[in-house]
């Protein structure tokens, strides 16, 4: 059944809804397919320092590392709304494991080509834009499932977990991957590969349908339509709306973040260990974020955690001009990403316990949409002006657009009306 559209909705455990099915401790289905993200997030965020250091030690250049990571988002400009549509129609669970065994390959691609020394930008440039094609369907997926193998109640306490498995490969990915990357290229590499090998097993476990069976093709139409209907729903929901258009610049900030770290502990003379430390610090931050919001929103409102989140985000960029040592920018960086981190949960524990299954890819289809546009046009846009302009006049370009989107929140009426 839809959600009703008013604002004032509670952000999660409707009254009248029940908690179905076991404790989440007790949830096979769910660690398994925690597990098996977690276990491919730790993959993804060796990767990503590995890549940029990577590109930088073929080319020297800060706008070709930005723009290859922002090839893998490509995707969602073209692929996103289509997609949303498609996992809808498919089966989620085989869309999962075929798209995780095209991102095995494309990651031990790579390491191959390091091993025999034939790896070019090109190639880089290409399995860019091939894995993220795959990410495309697959984060779709995954992101309708769980709702299906947790009761409603228990989605604020899932999403909260999920961010914090999220956030803790984050935080051991990137130095594990700088120290993998300086003792083999390859090495980083063909750990991701590994990783999303281990996330098909655990796919393959799951035994509750990850979609609804019933109703679904009950009249055949078209692909467009099925967009537009996603489409109109969120446009149709205030909050979704804007929390929407505020991730797009969010996303566009802090997609780059990793660039800008990099940049800072160049800047004061640190080595690349150490700037994979720093993005793991930021990491850290996300994990203390993920831990805090259950009990936050156990004390705070919706609008006050939304608010507050952003403008501390927005206010922890300038602190960065006054670090005067990699570890204080580290120290900044942790607290900036558990300002961040609330948002996240927030609006996305909001959304999802709104969306009804029918309409689960689609409508975040569209949500991402504004996401991964943001985050490759971040990743450039952050890139070429830190090679061109440094990194100070970046960050106070990036803290503008930050105070513009906390504005944006805290002038908004239904932003401030969610009970």
């Amino acid at each position: 059944m839809q959600a009703p559209s008013s604002s004032s909705t509670p952000v999660a455990d409707p009254p009248g809804r029940a908690p179905r099915g076991p404790a989440l401790w007790r949830n096979r289905d769910y660690w398994l397919l925690l597990g098996g993200q977690g276990v491919s997030d730790l993959g993804t965020g060796i990767v990503r320092i590995a890549l940029p250091l990577q590109v930088l030690s073929m080319t020297g250049s800060y706008a070709q590392a930005g723009l290859v990571g922002a090839v893998q988002l490509v995707p969602y400009l073209l692929l996103c709304l289509p997609a949303g549509a498609l996992v809808d129609r498919w089966d989620r669970k085989r869309v999962m494991v075929i798209c995780d065994l095209g991102r095995t390959l494309c990651a031990a691609s790579v390491a191959l080509a390091l091993a025999l020394g034939h790896l070019t930008l090109a190639h880089l440039y290409l399995v860019a834009l091939v894995s993220g094609a795959f990410f495309v369907f697959f984060n779709l997926a995954e992101v309708a499932a769980l709702p299906r193998v947790v009761a409603p109640a228990q989605l604020p306490t899932a999403n909260a977990q999920y961010e914090l498995a999220y956030e803790s490969a984050s935080l051991i990915g990137p130095p594990l991957g700088s120290l993998c990357w300086s003792l083999g290229r390859a090495l980083p590499f063909l750990a991701d590969a590994l990783s999303d090998v281990a996330s098909v097993l655990s796919v393959l476990l799951i035994r509750t349908p990850l979609q609804a069976q019933a109703g679904h093709a009950a009249r055949p139409r078209g692909l467009a339509e099925e967009i537009r209907e996603g489409l109109r729903w969120l446009w149709a929901e205030p909050v979704v709306r804007i929390n929407a258009l505020i991730k797009l610049g969010d996303a566009a900030v802090l997609g780059g973040l990793v660039l800008l770290l990099i940049a800072l502990a160049t800047q004061l003379g640190a080595s690349a260990t150490a700037a994979g430390a720093l993005v793991a610090c930021a990491a850290a931050g996300g994990i203390m974020g993920s831990l805090l919001v259950i009990a936050l929103r156990r004390r705070y409102t919706y609008p006050q955690l939304v608010i507050a989140s952003l403008w501390l985000t927005a206010l922890f960029f300038p602190l960065y001009l006054v670090a005067p040592h990699p570890m204080l920018v580290g120290v900044v960086a942790a607290l900036q990403l558990c300002a961040a981190t609330t948002f996240d949960i927030m609006q996305f524990t909001y959304r999802q316990a709104r969306i009804p299954d029918r309409l689960q890819a689609r409508v975040n289809s569209v949500f991402r949409l504004f996401i991964y546009t943001g985050q490759p046009l971040g990743m450039a846009v952050i890139g070429l002006l830190l090679e061109r302009v440094g990194p100070v006049p970046t960050i106070w370009v990036v803290t503008g657009l930050f105070v513009v989107l906390a504005t944006l929140a805290t002038v908004n009426p239904q932003v401030r009306q969610v009970q």
